[in-house]
């Protein structure tokens, strides 16, 4: 299994990005590195729109998908995309992220297998 933070999202500190599309393609560019040719690919929340677009766009990379508290999202209106890209909405939903998906969150939604 393979489950990346996507650019701007969660912990990594970097810019987003510009589209639901550019973050499919920053997915298969992941996978082709790491030299997966085919997957199953799971998404959740906004990454349900994300592995929507995977398949989508690059069904020869897709097995199977399953989205995980999301669906495939409609195109995003203008006024959303400019404000996504202010410093403040990008801080906000990092601390938003980081709020939600904590250490403790996460060790009472997954099982340890140790």
């Amino acid at each position: 299994m393979i489950a990346p933070d996507l650019p701007g999202l969660g912990w990594v500190e970097t810019a987003p990005l510009p589209s639901v599309a550019a973050y499919a393609a920053w997915l298969v560019a992941l996978a082709d590195a790491m030299g997966v040719t085919r997957a199953r690919w799971v998404g959740n929340s906004f990454g349900a729109s994300v592995v929507a677009s995977v398949a989508g766009r690059h069904h020869e990379h897709v097995s199977a998908v399953a989205y995980v508290n999301g669906f495939p999202m409609p195109a995003t209106p203008a006024l959303l995309r400019r404000l996504g890209r202010t410093r403040p909405a990008r801080g906000l939903m990092r601390a938003l992220v980081r709020r939600i998906y904590r250490e403790a969150t996460i060790a009472r939604g997954f099982a340890s297998p140790s």
